[in-house]
């Protein structure tokens, strides 16, 4: 009992003792504060072998991010996130938030709408609504649910159904 309570390996202490390696598990187990130990050195020292992971890893690629120590140290990243939070916020980089590109260049589309919405509100002698435009435009819903993004158009638009009386003097 003595040889499990410094931590020696069941093998370890049935070779000593001579003794099978189930009879040493079996006086293991009868006794619950030396479960209660060992379940601790073993929790011990899992925290200091996957901390000592992460560090290493940290050292030999410095400029590495939380993702990539989390995709090399996949099972110490998740261990310590459950049982060590703290230290592992603490040790991993500041996180970087995603810079974002906008997908659509709504000046380009806005100058391209606003050419292309004059031919189509003539060829149907200005008589045209804005859900009418847009399904010619392609039913985007670009002149209904974007329409503060495309000032151009709406204004091309406005001045092209508001009097189109005027428009054919012109």
């Amino acid at each position: 009992m003595l040889l499990a309570k410094k931590g020696f390996h069941r093998k370890v202490i049935s070779e000593r003792v001579g003794i099978s390696v189930g009879s040493v598990e079996q006086q293991i187990s009868t006794s619950p504060d030396l479960v209660k130990w060992r379940k601790h050195c073993r929790h011990n020292s899992k925290k200091r072998r996957y901390k000592v992971n992460i560090i290493r890893y940290q050292e030999y690629n410095p400029s590495s991010t939380r993702q990539q120590i989390k995709a090399a140290c996949y099972a110490a990243f998740y261990w310590l996130y459950k049982h060590e939070p703290m230290w592992l916020e603490s040790h991993l980089p500041k996180a970087i938030l995603p810079k974002t590109q906008p997908r659509v260049d709504w000046n380009n589309r806005d100058l391209l709408i606003a050419d292309n919405i004059s031919k189509i509100i003539c060829a149907n002698s200005y008589k045209l609504s804005r859900t009418q435009l847009d399904k010619q435009l392609g039913n985007h819903g670009w002149l209904l649910k974007f329409k503060n993004k495309l000032p151009l158009t709406m204004q091309e638009y406005e001045r092209l159904t508001s009097h189109p009386s005027d428009l054919s003097n012109t």
